[in-house]
C-alpha cells in the first residue's frame, strides 16, 4: 500500500475520511495507490478523499484549497492549488482540476474529464466533457461567459481579462444566450 503523504499547516476534520480504497467495482483486490496532500488545505467534515486505483499512483491535491462539507475527491484525481469546492462537490475518477477553480454546491465532474484553470462551475451543474480555462460553466456543460470574477480574485489584470473575453467571443465557446453577472 503508498503511503498518504500529508504536508504542512493542513487543518482536516476527524470526521473527514481521508485514504479510502478506490470505488471501482471490477478493481481485483491487491496493492492501491496513495494520497498525496499539499499545504494549508482545509478539509471539512464528511469529505472523503480516495486512493489511487494502482500501486505507484497518487491521488494529488494541491496547496491551499477548501474542501467543505461531504465534498469527494475520487480515486487518482489531480487537484491544483487556491480551489473551492462547496458542499458536495464531487470529482470522478482521474479528473484533473486546474488552478482556483470554484465548484458550487452539488457540482459533479465526471471521471477523466479536465477542468481548466480559474473555472467556476455553478451548483448542480454535471461537466462531463473537457472545460477551457476560464470559462463560467452551469447546467451541463453550458459556458455562460468567461469567469471574470475569478480572474480578478487570481490576479489577472482588466486587460487580460478582456483579452480572454475577446477570444471566447471570437472562437464562439459561449455555449447559452446569457451572459452571467461575473
Amino acid at each position: 500500500m503508498e503511503k498518504i503523504i500529508i504536508g504542512r499547516n493542513n487543518a482536516i476534520d476527524e470526521r473527514a475520511y481521508v485514504g479510502g480504497e478506490p470505488q471501482i467495482y471490477t478493481r481485483p483486490l491487491g496493492e492501491t495507490g496513495g494520497i498525496r496532500i499539499g499545504d494549508n488545505n482545509i478539509i471539512r467534515e464528511f469529505v472523503t478523499i480516495h486512493k489511487a486505483e494502482k500501486s505507484g499512483s497518487f491521488t494529488e491535491i494541491g496547496d491551499n484549497n477548501v474542501f467543505m462539507v461531504a465534498s469527494h475527491v475520487a480515486h487518482d484525481v489531480k487537484v491544483g492549488s487556491n480551489c473551492i469546492f462547496v458542499n458536495g462537490a464531487t470529482m470522478g475518477g482521474y479528473a484533473i482540476i486546474g488552478d482556483f477553480v470554484y465548484m458550487s454546491a452539488f457540482a459533479c465532474v465526471r471521471q477523466n474529464t479536465r477542468v481548466g484553470k480559474c473555472v467556476f462551475i455553478g451548483s448542480h451543474a454535471t461537466i462531463t466533457k473537457d472545460v477551457p480555462d476560464y470559462a463560467y460553466v452551469v447546467w451541463h456543460n453550458e459556458i455562460r461567459g468567461v469567469n471574470k470574477k475569478g480572474m480578478e480574485r487570481a490576479g489577472y489584470s482588466p486587460e487580460e481579462i478582456l483579452e480572454v473575453c475577446k477570444e471566447y467571443e471570437k472562437k464562439c465557446i459561449i455555449t447559452a444566450a446569457v451572459e452571467s453577472k461575473y
